[in-house]
């Protein structure tokens, strides 16, 4: 037995003799035929079976600790051991074992690694061995070579054993038949040994392994089909880095190791049940006994394997390198990985030693032409459509070509292809950040980094259908797309880049970032393009309108209306009027309607609507006539104007039908539809109609989800459905949209504020007045007073309640006299009536104030609701002055109060006002009638 560190290490009979004859003669030089006449003695045996004999003890020898080969060819004159050779004393020797079944003969080396995630792959090819001939395809580094062995070390159906024929070593396609006779210790003979080796295998029960069949792809192919025909009992693997398109094969993709997915939130027990992080534990613990990973390391782990790709040679080849780097070091290295990742095994192939070396033999393997386009495919970051990357990439091909080209690197595993029915096409990270440095070392980086932002910026700008339309729907819906774009954005707003043409992508790109609710990225990215435009972008064209609508339109959704998102709204307006471009007139009026809409006056507001639909109406679009009215609908309920709001927003709903092309999402941000349901659920509910309210603000938050975009699903289900629960006393729906909301915080962090803002409102309803009370305080502090201040009353007037009930009635009194400022000054009319019944509730529990002080502002609420038509509103006012009126002992006027406004009620006999309204009149009748029966 050859021992390697005290490990075995597998070889061939016939490398163990070679290895035999050069260790008697350490330091000598042995020739060919003295080697050939020991180890084949009486035989006539071709050189070239020698050769790949010692090819295959190199390999399994690996390197001295100098770094030397142990073999040195010395050429025109044999080999010599290179090493000084030192002879022991054998140990004692042990007595013999008993006698057991004779093991199936084999040439395949001891599988000693553990094989991690290939469970299910073992399984699949070694159900497909009755197929006979299976070609395991993947990049290089994917575990193709492990796969194999690991199937064939328990493949004991084949009586005569299983085979390895390495071709790794292997330069002349003319020497693999060689290989194979090497394998099966079968003496060549003559110059074409294949038809003896038919006849060898002919009776034979066996499995061969043809491994790394790329560079010798069609002799590869040539002899497995030999095989398929001659030899029926035999069944080879073949591992490659693309199909043999030998007949009769059966393909089995390997594929990288599953590793948590970009953007989704991970537990450390979830993490880690992914095989690529398990491999990277296991090989760093392997290589470092000490370690161990911290909770704060995970999410780094998971970017170090999502880098990689998954790729296990990558990953075991970072793990040896986490003692010297540690989890944080090795994720900050990433970008340098081709020098930090060189730690392989010595006893591995050579391309296997570096993840430079692995992609290497690949790309040295590839023609002229297909190194030119995987070269120039590296300046894509995501996935693309072939008509981008012909667009970008296929210079100097014709289109036929290129196409062509991309599927030969598909097959040959260097470019992935993903996506049904609509395929895409990107490369793995690794080997973009290889193609990378290519592209610049052949001077073609800028170019094609230019061409790379120059499609996207036309691309972009191509509208899919009218005036104003998004961008094609595989542009605006891809993930993989944005990446693309901020790669080039990172290129224009570079030192070497072109900032006029990233301004320009910029303004393209706008569309993009808000159908995938990117928002503050929009922002951020807007602003760095206005900076490089300088002053003059106020004098600008249609770009400069654009990038300043954008700025003010995403600002004000994650920050509020400020006088810089007027100022921005106002700038691209003018730009616009002097453009005569109706669309952006109409989309910035939206916008200066949207800032008056969240921070008042409303009539501004609903004159802002008014203009924007008598140019709509004066442009014949019909469509934003409609949204018109739902801005019009939004600001009569904002004034507390219901009878309005509820006919015109219902007059727009019966109308209105989204474009196909969802337009509206780009021009307005939000689904129309969606923020008119929820202006009109609020209008219902107003209006004493609970039930109908709750049903179409639930109806309007499954809709939504269904448009996969955020925004249109936070206003479903943070601006109207989350509210309405809580107002009608629905409070199991309350915890299941107030969950739902937070799995938006997944994609959109700053929705958190909402969730937290809800929660704190239910604490307080349920009778948790201190924890209710201290959390509504910090979400209210990370909520900007005018984002969305509508919805600001609500939960002021939650936490005034909140903070009376827990005893601190002078702060409760200073938070509902700010809500009823703001309220005033803001014209923000539809909330009025329930701020002045808390603040009556407030004085209730104040010591220093009279029952009138109270009763006086429980009249001012009732009054101003019954001038809105706000039932609800009347109600709870109602129910609050009832209670007061028998406190005061005049039940009479209690019940004469509540009754008549309770039977206004058509529906809601189970919400929690009308039901608590119902059971407190009832108990002051029964009161009465006791009273009645007993004078």
């Amino acid at each position: 037995m050859l021992l390697q560190n005290g490990e075995p290490v597998a070889l061939g009979g016939r490398a163990y003799d070679i290895l035999l004859v050069l260790t008697s003669k350490a330091g000598e030089i042995v020739s060919k035929d003295e080697i050939s006449s020991i180890v084949w003695p009486g035989l006539f045996v071709d050189e070239s079976n020698l050769r790949v004999q010692v090819s295959s003890l190199r390999r399994a020898l690996g390197e001295s600790s100098s770094g030397n080969p142990y073999i040195v060819t010395i050429p025109g004159r044999g080999y010599s051991l290179s090493v000084d050779v030192t002879a022991t004393a054998a140990p004692a020797k042990q007595p013999a074992p008993k006698p057991g079944p004779a093991p199936t003969a084999t040439s395949v080396p001891l599988f000693l690694k553990q094989l991690v995630g290939r469970e299910e792959l073992v399984a699949l090819v070694d159900s497909k061995l009755s197929q006979r001939l299976v070609t395991l395809v993947g990049p290089g580094g994917v575990g193709k070579t492990s796969l194999a062995l690991a199937v064939a070390q328990n493949a004991h159906r084949f009586a005569d054993g299983v085979r390895l024929v390495e071709l790794a070593t292997l330069e002349d396609p003319r020497l693999v038949p060689t290989a194979l006779a090497s394998a099966l210790g079968h003496p060549v003979r003559s110059e074409n040994p294949l038809p003896g080796l038919l006849a060898t295998l002919r009776d034979k029960q066996m499995l061969l392994l043809l491994d790394n069949c790329e560079h010798l792809i069609e002799a590869a192919a040539s002899l497995s089909e030999q095989i398929m025909v001659e030899a029926p009992a035999i069944s080879v693997i073949a591992t490659s880095r693309e199909p043999l398109r030998a007949e009769g094969e059966n393909v089995v993709h390997v594929t990288p190791l599953a590793f948590p997915a970009e953007g989704g939130s991970f537990s450390r027990e979830a993490a880690l049940a992914f095989p690529a992080l398990q491999l990277f534990l296991l090989r760093a613990k392997a290589s470092d006994d000490g370690f161990a990973l911290l909770e704060t390391e995970v999410p780094l782990l998971v970017e170090i394997c999502r880098r990689l790709d998954g790729i296990p040679l990558a990953i075991e080849l970072a793990a040896a390198r986490v003692h010297a780097f540690g989890i944080a070091g090795l994720a900050s290295l990433m970008d340098d990985r081709f020098r930090v990742l060189t730690s392989g095994r010595r006893t591995t192939l050579q391309r296997h030693q570096t993840l430079r070396a692995a992609i290497d033999w690949s790309y040295e393997l590839l023609s002229p032409m297909e190194r030119t386009v995987l070269r120039r495919l590296s300046v894509f970051q995501g996935a693309v459509s072939l008509a981008a990357a012909t667009a970008v990439a296929g210079a100097d091909f014709l289109p036929a070509e290129f196409a062509d080209i991309v599927a030969d690197l598909v097959l040959k595993s260097l470019v992935v292809a993903e996506g049904a029915p609509a395929i895409r096409y990107r490369l793995l990270d690794s080997v973009r950040a290889y193609a990378r440095e290519k592209l610049s070392e052949s001077g073609e980086d800028l170019e094609f980094a230019r061409r790379q932002a120059e499609y996207f910026a036309a691309a972009l700008s191509r509208p899919a259908g009218g005036p104003g339309a998004a961008p094609e729907p595989s542009l605006t819906r891809s993930d993989s797309e944005i990446s693309n774009v901020r790669a080039a954005l990172d290129w224009c707003f570079s030192a070497q880049g072109d900032r006029n043409l990233g301004a320009t992508l910029t303004a393209a790109a706008v569309p993009l970032w808000l159908s995938l609710s990117l928002l503050e990225e929009c922002r951020s990215c807007v602003e760095r393009a206005l900076t490089a435009l300088g002053p003059a972008a106020a004098q600008g064209g249609r770009r400069e309108m654009q990038l300043y609508a954008a700025l003010a339109g995403a600002t004000i959704n994650i920050r509020g209306a400020s006088p810089e998102t007027e100022a921005a709204w106002s700038a691209a307006l003018a730009i616009a009027r002097r453009l005569g471009d109706v669309d952006y007139q109409l989309r910035t009026l939206w916008g200066l309607w949207l800032h008056h809409y969240t921070s008042g006056p409303h009539s501004e507001g609903l004159s802002t609507a008014h203009r924007f639909q008598e140019i709509a109406k004066s442009a014949g679009r019909d469509d934003d006539v409609l949204i018109g009215f739902r801005m019009a609908g939004a600001a009569h309920w904002a004034l507390g104007e219901l009878a309005d709001a509820h006919l015109v927003v219902e007059q727009m709903l019966a109308r209105y039908v989204a474009p196909a092309d969802r337009s509206h999402l780009a021009r307005y941000h939000f689904d129309q539809r969606a923020a008119a349901t929820a202006v009109l659920a609020h209008t219902l509910w107003l209006q004493g109609f609970p039930d109908r309210a709750m049903r179409i603000a639930l109806d309007i938050v499954d809709e939504t989800s269904a448009l996969q975009h955020d925004s249109s699903e936070f206003a479903a289900v943070a601006l109207c459905g989350c509210r309405l629960a809580l107002l009608t006393g629905h409070r199991s729906a309350a915890e299941c949209l107030v969950n739902r909301l937070q799995e938006l915080t997944k994609r959109q962090v700053n929705y958190g504020t909402w969730v937290r803002a809800y929660s704190a409102q239910m604490l307080i309803d349920r009778g948790e007045a201190e924890a209710g009370s201290q959390l509504l305080k910090t979400a209210l502090a990370e909520l900007p007073p005018t984002a969305f201040h509508v919805q600001h009353s609500p939960f002021q007037a939650a936490l005034a309640e909140g903070l009376a009930a827990a005893g601190r009635v002078a702060e409760a009194r200073a938070v509902i006299g700010e809500a009823l400022t703001g309220s005033e000054a803001k014209e923000e009319h539809w909330c009025k009536a329930e701020l002045l019944r808390v603040k009556g509730e407030i004085l209730l529990r104040d010591p220093t104030e009279q029952s009138e002080a109270a009763e006086q502002v429980f009249a001012s609420s009732l009054a101003l609701a019954r001038a809105q038509g706000a039932l609800s509103w009347e109600l709870r006012t109602a129910t609050s002055l009832a209670r007061l009126y028998r406190a005061l002992g005049r039940p009479k006027d209690a019940l004469d109060l509540l009754a008549p406004v309770l039977a206004k009620f058509e529906e809601g006999s189970r919400t929690a006002d009308v039901a608590a309204a119902a059971a407190f009149a009832k108990a002051l009748a029964a009161r009465r009638s006791t009273r009645s029966s007993l004078s």
